[in-house]
């Protein structure tokens, strides 16, 4: 039995394709050709975004030491209140342990151009002298 090529006789593989992809057949094969690269560039878009989130964004460490209540600091004059994305922050009691604000035993906002910590009234005596570390993330 004889077989006939359906698309023509001077229908080869290459022409074939050529017919259906077009001029997109040579960017394919590029893609095909550096398939390992394009992987390693999908597999880390997620960490040179967040890269690229970074550069208009700061961090400032403040420090101060509370007394028998809390402590008032000032905000640092090029923090304006509004470009504060996020605010962390741990004392170190007299007792040289570590507490943060999640331990229940202090409370901190900003107001006014103020870093306010308020220790609760059952907190550790601990956390009365303590050394205060803010740290402040906010955008350029």
């Amino acid at each position: 039995m004889a077989t006939s090529n359906m698309f023509g006789s001077n229908s080869s593989g290459a022409h074939l394709i050529q017919q259906t992809l077009g001029d997109a057949y040579h960017s394919v094969k590029m893609v095909a050709d550096h398939l390992d690269a394009v992987v390693i560039v999908a597999a880390n878009a997620p960490a040179v975004q967040a890269a690229a989130n970074n550069l208009n964004e700061n961090t400032e460490i403040i420090t101060g030491q509370t007394g028998q209540t809390g402590v008032s600091i000032p905000l640092p004059a090029e923090i304006q209140q509004t470009d504060v994305l996020n605010s962390v922050v741990m004392l170190t009691g007299t007792d040289d342990a570590l507490y943060a604000e999640s331990s229940g035993h202090f409370s901190t906002k900003i107001l006014a151009g103020q870093l306010v910590l308020a220790i609760d009234a059952g907190a550790p005596a601990a956390l009365q002298g303590a050394d205060v570390q803010w740290t402040l993330t906010y955008k350029k």
